[in-house]
């Protein structure tokens, strides 16, 4: 036969064997705790002071060999100055400047000569040159402006050696192109040929001895598609037209002459030895050249 508790009596019986249970785990857990506590301080001592962890000993590694080829190749590092190293200016080597040629549209073929001082002479006299003419027509014109104003004045035909501003278009180096410049200025109606010189082939296009009728005959070049063009300074004879008083007995008179006309807006007159006698025309005549 079997024992048979009742319900009522177990509960009881857990109800009083459950606490004293649960309170004897907790002191063992207690003692345990207390127990390593006290081992360690013993270990320890009193005097006891925490170091940190263990030092970790540095050890050489080995480095890949790209590196090492890159090291090597930096070579030593520089060492540091002791002092800031000032900063030198670059140095800017001086290179000679090369003289600047005139441009090639102005050439000037002949030196300049300065004009011969007077030097009067046993029985010469003076006559003042008001102007030069190129064309006769600009001669007359200064020859009644001066007998309006009371002036006795001549006029003398010369034939000089004068210094002209040639148009020239060229130089050119093969005829093929000249022949075209020529018929587009013969078009134009320039009468023109064309010439060999030293540089080439030119075609003397026009001149003038003042330097803005030669710009004036450029332009109109230019307005034909005429390329390349420029200005030479040349010598060549040329028949003047010259507007002449006088003749004077002394320079003095001469001067005074010369100063009136410059008063009067005329152009810079010019003094001259005169060794024709009083009949400028027929003492002219006798001074020219024979052709």
């Amino acid at each position: 036969m079997g024992i048979t508790l009742p319900m009522d009596n177990l509960s009881n019986m857990l109800g009083r064997v459950l606490p004293w249970f649960v309170a004897a785990i907790l002191a063992v857990t207690a003692v345990a705790f207390l127990w390593n506590g006290m081992h360690a301080r013993q270990d320890d001592g009193p005097d006891a002071v925490w170091k940190g962890p263990n030092p970790v000993v540095a050890r050489a590694m080995a480095l890949p060999e790209r590196m090492l080829v890159e090291l090597e190749g930096m070579g030593e590092r520089p060492k540091r100055a002791d002092k800031p190293v000032e900063a030198k200016p670059p140095v800017v080597e001086s290179k000679p400047v090369e003289p600047r040629m005139p441009p090639p549209s102005m050439v000037n073929s002949m030196p300049k000569t300065p004009p011969k001082p007077l030097v009067p002479v046993a029985g010469s006299q003076y006559i003042v040159q008001v102007g030069s003419f190129v064309y006769e027509f600009g001669a007359g014109q200064l020859l009644e402006r001066l007998q309006s104003r009371g002036y006795e004045s001549t006029v003398l035909e010369a034939v000089e050696m004068v210094t002209l501003n040639q148009v020239q278009a060229g130089p050119y180096d093969d005829l093929e192109a000249a022949k075209e410049s020529e018929v587009k200025l013969m078009a134009g109606g320039f009468r023109v040929t064309i010439e060999k010189n030293w540089q080439g082939l030119i075609i003397p296009v026009g001149e003038s001895m003042q330097l803005g009728d030669a710009i004036s005959i450029m332009d109109k070049a230019e307005q034909l598609y005429v390329r390349p063009l420029r200005v030479v300074k040349i010598e060549s004879t040329q028949k003047l037209y010259k507007v002449v008083m006088g003749p004077y007995k002394d320079e003095a008179e001469a001067k005074g002459v010369a100063s009136r006309l410059a008063d009067l807006g005329m152009t810079s007159p010019l003094i001259k030895i005169w060794y024709g006698g009083t009949d400028l025309k027929e003492g002219w005549r006798a001074t020219q050249p024979k052709s």
